[in-house]
C-alpha cells in the first residue's frame, strides 16, 4: 500500500469487505465460529450481531466478546471486528484531524485498531467493548508516544486499561471508565448503562445529537450529569 490519502484508505477498506462478505470460503469459515444462528449467506449478518449499527444488547456484547476472542488467531475475525468499529474509529480520526492532526491520521487510526483487536486480553471484560478497542487504538496512534517522550516512561502493559487510565481524560474516556467501574460494583441502573453504552458508541456529540434528534448542547449535559451520578455511585 503507497501511502494512500485518507479517503483512498476508507475507500479500499470498504471495497475490501464487500470483497469478502459474500466469499463462499469466508462465509464457511465464520459460520464455524457460531456467533450467528442459521444459514450465513453474508458476513454484515455477522456485523449485525455483533453489534454494527443496531442498538446495544447484552448479546450483541457477548457476540463481539466472542469474536474478539477468535481474532487474537484468526484474520478474518479481526477484519470483521475492525469493519464493525470503522465508523466509531473515524470519528475519532476528524477530532484529531480537527485537532490539527496530519493527514496519516486514518492510517496510524486503523493500524492501531489493528494491534487492540489483535492483542486484547479477555480477562479485562470492559462493560463496552467497542468503546475500549477503540480507546486502546486512539492511546496508541496519537497518545502513548506523545506521552513516553513527556514522561520518559516505556510502558509494558499493552494495550492499556482503559478502567485504570495514568493519564488526563477527555469526558468521553472518564465517562467510559466511570461505566466499567459502576458495571463491575453493580452500581448503576441498567437502562443507564445503556443509555451510556450509546453515547460511548458514538463519541462527537454533533452525531449522537442528529442520532437522538437532539442539541449538542443537550447531549453534553446529559452526558456530564451521567458522568457525576456514576461518580456518586462508584464513590458510595
Amino acid at each position: 500500500m503507497n501511502s494512500p490519502s485518507s479517503n483512498d484508505l476508507v475507500v479500499q477498506l470498504h471495497r475490501e469487505w464487500r470483497r469478502l462478505r459474500r466469499n463462499p470460503i469466508h462465509l464457511v469459515r465464520a459460520a464455524g465460529w457460531e456467533i450467528v444462528s442459521g444459514s450465513l449467506d453474508d458476513l454484515d449478518t455477522l456485523l449485525t450481531q455483533i453489534g454494527f449499527e443496531t442498538r446495544h444488547t447484552v448479546a450483541h456484547e457477548a457476540a463481539l466478546l466472542k469474536l474478539v476472542g477468535i481474532a487474537r488467531h484468526d484474520d478474518l475475525a479481526a477484519r470483521a471486528v475492525v469493519q464493525r468499529l470503522l465508523p466509531g474509529s473515524l470519528s475519532v480520526v476528524r477530532r484529531h484531524l480537527q485537532q490539527g492532526r496530519d493527514h496519516d491520521a486514518v492510517a496510524d487510526m486503523i493500524g492501531a485498531l489493528w494491534i487492540a483487536v489483535r492483542t486484547f486480553n479477555p480477562a479485562r471484560r470492559p462493560s463496552c467493548l467497542a468503546a475500549a478497542l477503540i480507546g486502546d487504538a486512539e492511546y496508541l496512534a496519537f497518545k502513548r508516544a506523545n506521552r513516553q517522550r513527556s514522561s520518559g516512561e516505556r510502558p509494558t502493559d499493552f494495550p492499556f486499561d482503559v478502567a485504570q487510565p495514568e493519564r488526563d481524560l477527555h469526558p468521553w474516556e472518564e465517562l467510559a471508565a466511570l461505566v466499567q467501574q459502576a458495571a463491575d460494583a453493580k452500581a448503576a441502573d441498567a437502562d443507564d448503562l445503556a443509555y451510556l453504552h450509546c453515547l460511548l458508541e458514538t463519541p462527537r456529540t454533533v452525531d449522537i445529537a442528529h442520532k437522538l434528534n437532539l442539541s449538542p448542547r443537550t447531549i453534553r449535559n446529559r452526558r456530564d450529569r451521567a458522568t457525576q451520578h456514576l461518580r456518586e455511585h462508584v464513590a458510595a
